[in-house]
């Protein structure tokens, strides 16, 4: 559940896209089983069938936001926007969301999260690359760059909803319900679990998916249906489903060939600048930013910024793919050539 809690945190309310999901029906009935089958059914794929590196985790996180064709219609018609479209694809909401927005904010974000404040390892901050790891192996730079991404939600929140007192209330309030069920989590749980452990089995995850495949049929067939493309709009949402799920399979194959396992020693947390983070995230999605009447440049740049890099890991992670295979096949062909 929490797993799942953090993900609407990350990903819904910092966008501003559902202002009290913690303290409404319709965010524990609709929103949450969104994010809570989806983290745990690629999760579990992820840390069983391979490591969770960055090469993994975000084809897996692509997979994530592609919930936004046949759930919510977003990427056939988002509802705010007229924008041209390939395929019936539409090529504002499709890059943000799937190459931005849910891969980083719904996936990644909140397992690391999760796992770095909830469990005893480190698997997914071991995946990730030298660069970004020196964010979280000292006090200072934990502090320094937690204290800018929660401003940078901060502003995001306030602009995109364009409302100070509820974008302070909705920041507030659900930051210190996260925080409440952290505390609960490590006073009654503690820390002495690992994430694969506390993943589901195999039969658990058949429960899971189940679950998920029954959502998408009751969601699919209940939200926005008149924004359903016909067929010949939806063989490239097919295509692109195929190689993402073609890239996440190479990915979690060559993942188990990495041999890499390194321990690395995180910051203690600290309740005191996690509740510093959620402040100076309501203070900056209170000020009045959006004021200076520029706030939808200030979006528009983060998710420029957000699908350039976003497309930069993707080219990463096809690079990934072939980091174990052309090179072996080149050596057994040239072997045979000798032979």
């Amino acid at each position: 559940m929490l797993l799942g809690i953090l993900s609407v945190f990350f990903a819904e309310v910092i966008a501003g896209s559902s202002i009290y999901p913690f303290f409404n029906p319709i965010g524990w009935i609709v929103v949450f089983p969104v994010y809570e089958l989806h983290i745990i059914v690629l999760g579990f794929i992820v840390f069983r069938y391979g490591k969770p590196n960055i090469y993994t985790l975000f084809p897996a996180g692509m997979l994530f936001g592609m919930y936004e064709t046949y759930i919510t219609k977003v990427i056939w018609n988002p509802p705010w926007a007229d924008f041209p479209k390939i395929g019936g694809i539409s090529l504002l909401s499709f890059p943000v969301l799937v190459f931005f927005w849910h891969p980083f904010l719904s996936f990644i974000t909140p397992l690391f999260v999760g796992e770095s404040l909830l469990t005893s390892s480190r698997d997914i901050l071991s995946g990730f690359t030298p660069r970004i790891k020196k964010f979280f192996v000292s006090r200072k730079n934990v502090v320094k760059y937690g204290a800018i991404f929660s401003a940078l939600a901060g502003l995001f929140l306030g602009s995109s909803l364009g409302k100070p007192v509820v974008a302070l209330t909705s920041s507030l309030s659900s930051g210190l319900f996260v925080l409440l069920l952290i505390f609960l989590w490590r006073k009654f749980v503690g820390t002495k679990y690992t994430m694969d452990s506390l993943l589901p089995q195999k039969r658990g995850f058949v429960i899971y998916l189940i679950l998920l495949v029954f959502m998408y049929i009751v969601f699919g067939a209940t939200m926005r249906r008149e924004s359903l493309p016909p067929i010949t709009e939806q063989i490239s949402v097919w295509i692109v489903y195929a190689l993402i799920i073609l890239l996440l399979i190479v990915n979690l194959k060559n993942s188990r060939k990495d041999v890499k396992n390194e321990k690395i020693k995180t910051v203690k947390f600290s309740y005191s600048l996690s509740l510093l983070f959620i402040l100076l995230f309501s203070f900056f999605s209170f000020i009045l930013f959006f004021a200076l009447g520029i706030r939808w440049i200030f979006v528009l740049g983060i998710w420029i910024a957000g699908v350039a890099y976003g497309i930069k890991v993707l080219i990463s992670s096809i690079a990934y793919s072939f980091k174990f295979q052309s090179p072996s096949r080149w050596v057994r062909g040239q072997s045979r050539k000798h032979r």
